[in-house]
């Protein structure tokens, strides 16, 4: 769904998204279905107020999490014994970093996750219809492949903070099975690991930050190499069971063909209509000629 770019180093990419995320707070995913209590962690429910505020036992079921909208990971997991849908409704691409435009749809795209141990969860991935059209600006005619998209099976594991303190920090590696078409995926085998971390800025805000590492196929040869990214993403808890999230997104695609980078601006906003049932909208608009210009999305999130 992300395009490539042209070659810059990983410290000049790095350094250039923290610069400008003091100007431009970043998104997260959606919170709890209301504002936080001072100080709170949306994530897993952390409070970490005064030690008078702090709970004395684990609560029964965790502050509802979950992964979206916009791109970062939240260090937060399902409660041991359930699962969670995280779902794009309906989700579309307008792309012209190659030359042409490539317009990318997906009718649904959902995450089942399972809580299998207190701080840890396994994620499951695909999308089960794709649509890819590709055309030449103006041209009346374009070429379409359809089908399921690929495979991506993760284990998060929270380290802490997954339900109380001010700071929440968790790792999640991740493989990709190439279960695409030629087209719409690249047949690969992939993978990687993100280290997601999380950290209370008040009564209302969360910063997020998304660091990772994926392992790549080269373009060409049976070779592999790897791809940074980094994402910093800020959430703030509104009136009326509102979370908006914003972030900068960043990768760094090292094949030896070619560095290609990609960065996008995101923007989410999520409604909380339950404690266990979220609704959300947003778009990733790229800021680079490699990235695809324009994806929006309606989606939901629902723990079982």
């Amino acid at each position: 769904m992300r395009v490539a770019g042209p070659a810059r180093s990983s410290a000049a990419l790095l350094a250039l998204i923290a610069a400008t995320s003091l100007g431009w707070p970043s998104a997260g995913r959606a919170a709890d279905a209301g504002p936080p209590k001072p100080q709170e962690l949306p994530q897993g429910g952390a409070s970490p107020g005064s030690a008078d505020s702090i709970p004395t036992d684990k609560p029964k079921l965790r502050a509802f999490c979950a992964d979206r909208p916009a791109q970062a990971t939240l260090p937060c997991t399902v409660d041991k014994g359930h699962f969670q849908l995280e779902t794009d409704l309906f989700n579309a691409t307008y792309d012209r970093s190659g030359g042409g435009i490539t317009d990318t749809y997906l009718a649904t795209n959902p995450t089942l996750k399972l809580g299998i141990a207190d701080r840890t969860d396994v994620e499951v991935n695909i999308a089960p219809y794709e649509e890819v059209r590709t055309h030449e600006p103006g041209a009346a005619s374009s070429d379409t492949l359809y089908g399921p998209g690929d495979l991506i099976i993760r284990l998060k594991q929270n380290f802490f903070g997954d339900y109380r303190g001010p700071l929440a920090l968790a790792i999640e590696p991740f493989v990709k099975v190439p279960t695409a078409r030629a087209g719409i995926g690249n047949g690969a085998w992939e993978g990687g690991v993100v280290l997601p971390a999380a950290a209370a800025l008040g009564k209302s805000i969360i910063l997020n930050l998304s660091p990772e590492i994926d392992v790549a196929k080269d373009m060409f040869g049976g070779g592999v190499h790897l791809a940074p990214v980094e994402i910093i993403n800020v959430t703030w808890s509104l009136p009326k069971n509102l979370t908006l999230s914003t972030e900068l997104y960043a990768r760094e695609d090292q094949d030896p063909a070619g560095v290609v980078t990609q960065c996008s601006a995101d923007l989410g906003l999520s409604l909380g209509l339950r404690d266990d049932l979220e609704l959300d909208m947003g778009t990733n608009l790229g800021l680079n000629p490699q990235t695809a210009a324009v994806q929006g999305y309606i989606g939901m999130a629902k723990r079982f």
